[in-house]
């Protein structure tokens, strides 16, 4: 996709989306409930789709088989929650390589994100020894969108990064619009000012939200017309559309309801400006039925054949090449250490710091302050006070959402768990856990990295059970997690001919390469019936006995983790198998005392096992 031209280092990035999709047609947020209609559609509508990448980065499991079905049907374009473009630590370009990795996998049309920042280095400096490819390990995420203050100096170290980024990904990065709740002084330019100067600068795209201009212009009292004016064609890769909830005279981006009627019209006029620019619906939260997304894709189309008439909707030419500005030498972007004394870190350190940690800042706003008033708020100094609005509210939303979400997340992750904890404590328990554990992933499913842990050495509640017990439980629910969209080893599985193959004099000597699809646990107590129980009655009538036990986690065919009990022989083998030991190490391990010929006789139905659960690879001797 890219090429050299010469030796300034600059590269062309050919026109990505109207190559792949046709001029103007309606694509669709993908979730997961709607895969089978999407497979069963004739014809297709929507005409293309998009996914959340971050969901995607494990390229494993059933979501990765949904997608390959998927990509054999639609264009597919990438949009990203957790790039960070505005953040201040270095760029995590591990991340980046996944994306990249993705993209050229999937063929993806266009790659986005948003302009905004979604973390907060844990220390003013990274630790010792680390480096940009595992800058996620020391930050603090808020798996949200944080609004950046748009002032010039923030442009410069924006636009190093997203030169950065786009070196790094090879292809055009495009930018989207976030809603916002509160806004940041002193003001220097506006977000699509901002937005369009970035552009500029670096040669990036821009996916305008629809919905979300009009949630600015309503509550921070900007322009939403304006806001499409400050953009060329050749600069808008696709537009947004998508529903949002008024709470407290707040409107918040929740994409959980219909498209409202002043968001139609803004779209009636985003297509008058921008004729072939294709546009796509979201939807979140509160999933409706699919006849209702063909409602929604049935409306955008009308209102576009309104404004241009009904015409045969065809690929167009590819556009011109679009030069890429050259990537400086490291500074600001990838390199970057940000300054804990200047008048940016500090405002989103202390942000950060008020949405993330109630504790760590005032929680009250001064919503009658007037601007010119002193603020004994450490936030509140920063934030626009006469704004439709309120700054209080404003920030509140922030606030809500960063606990909210990750509580949800953790309820997803450990039902059993939360059952387990009822409605009472679960949302005390969580919170406890957050305030102890912030997340640090890129994927908001990485909160739940530490929670066995915590609950087996520093929670302060009393579960009812033993610590140790409401740990397995903990443990046994994030491995099933994890299993669900692990990628397989690279390498053929193992089968029986492979097995009928190996020599009888190389048996002691063979490994059997484990292919990640299979997890083996001993646990202090069988975590699994607890686990049935706790969301098939609620709460177990008694508690669960202290037995040592082995679970075996399998995905099956259908993509759903199952789990097995293992007496402890068969468990102690299944444990030595995956671990890569060689076969003849593994027998002596379970034989103890007893003859050769018994462990074996002992240790091959595990192993035949294991295959038929795909969790071994052709073997290998040692």
């Amino acid at each position: 996709m890219r090429e050299g031209s010469g030796e300034k280092g600059q590269y062309l990035q050919l026109a990505d989306l109207s190559r792949r999709l046709h001029s103007g047609d309606i694509g669709l947020g993908f979730r997961p409930p709607w895969f089978g209609n999407l497979m069963a559609l004739e014809p297709r509508s929507p005409g293309w789709l998009e996914i959340i990448s971050e969901n995607y980065l494990a390229m494993g499991g059933r979501p990765f088989a949904h997608l390959e079905a998927l990509r054999g049907r639609f264009p597919i374009a990438m949009h990203g929650v957790a790039m960070g473009i505005g953040s201040r630590e270095p760029l995590d370009v591990a991340y980046l390589k996944r994306l990249r990795t993705l993209s050229e996998w999937l063929a993806a049309p266009i790659v986005s994100d948003h302009l905004c920042w979604t973390t907060a280095p844990v220390s003013s400096v990274p630790p010792v020894g680390s480096t940009s490819d595992d800058a996620s390990i020391w930050t603090h995420s808020s798996h949200d969108l944080l609004p950046l203050r748009y002032s010039r100096g923030e442009l410069e170290r924006v636009a190093d990064r997203v030169r950065a980024v786009q070196d790094v990904l090879g292809c055009r990065l495009h930018l989207e619009n976030p809603s916002a709740y509160v806004e940041f002084a002193p003001r220097e330019m506006s977000e699509v000012e901002f937005l369009a100067e970035i552009v500029q600068r670096t040669g990036c795209g821009v996916l305008l939200d629809l919905n979300n201009l009009f949630v600015n212009q309503c509550n921070l009292g900007l322009d939403a017309a304006k806001g499409l004016s400050a953009f060329r064609a050749d600069d808008v890769g696709y537009f947004h559309l998508a529903g949002h909830t008024i709470e407290d005279g707040v409107r918040i981006d929740t994409h959980d309801q219909l498209v409202c009627a002043s968001v139609w019209e803004l779209y009636r006029t985003a297509v008058r400006r921008f004729p072939e620019v294709p546009v796509l619906l979201e939807w979140d939260a509160s999933l409706p039925e699919f006849t209702v997304l063909q409602g929604e894709i049935a409306r955008a189309r009308e209102i576009r054949e309104s404004v241009w008439g009904r015409v045969e909707v065809i690929a167009p030419k590819p556009a011109d090449p679009v030069l890429l500005r050259p990537r400086p030498a490291p500074g600001a972007g990838q390199g970057f250490v940000p300054d804990p004394t200047s008048g940016d870190h500090v405002l989103m350190r202390r942000f950060f710091d008020f949405v993330a940690d109630p504790a760590g800042c005032s929680v009250e706003v001064d919503m009658e302050r007037s601007p010119d008033e002193p603020s004994q708020n450490s936030v509140d100094e920063f934030v626009v006070a006469n704004l439709p609005t309120p700054a209080g509210r404003g920030l509140g939303v922030y606030r809500h959402a960063y606990g909210a979400r990750l509580v949800e997340v953790l309820g997803n992750i450990f039902p059993a768990l939360k059952s387990l904890c009822g409605d009472t404590w679960w949302e005390p328990v969580a919170r406890d856990y957050l305030a102890d554990c912030p997340p640090r992933g890129r994927s908001v499913r990485d909160v739940g990295v530490r929670l066995a842990d915590w609950i087996a050495t520093r929670a302060p509640h009393d579960f009812g059970i033993p610590a140790a017990h409401v740990a397995a439980l903990a443990r046994l629910e994030w491995e099933r997690e994890l299993l669900f969209d692990q990628q397989p080893a690279a390498g053929e599985p193992l089968v029986d001919a492979a097995l009928q193959a190996i020599a009888e004099s190389d048996w002691d000597r063979v490994v059997f390469p484990a292919s990640g699809l299979v997890r083996v646990l001993a646990l202090p107590i069988d975590a699994e019936a607890l686990s049935r129980t706790l969301l098939t009655e609620g709460t177990p009538r008694r508690r669960p006995e202290a037995r040592a036990t082995w679970h075996l986690l399998r995905r099956d065919h259908s993509g759903e983790v199952q789990t097995d009990i293992l007496d402890a022989d068969a468990g102690r083998a299944a444990a030595a198998i995956l671990s890569g030991k060689p076969f003849g190490a593994v027998c002596a391990e379970v034989a103890g005392k007893e003859e050769p010929e018994t462990a074996v006789a002992r240790v091959l139905p595990v192993l035949v096992r294991l295959m038929h659960a795909s969790g071994l690879m052709c073997p290998s001797l040692s």
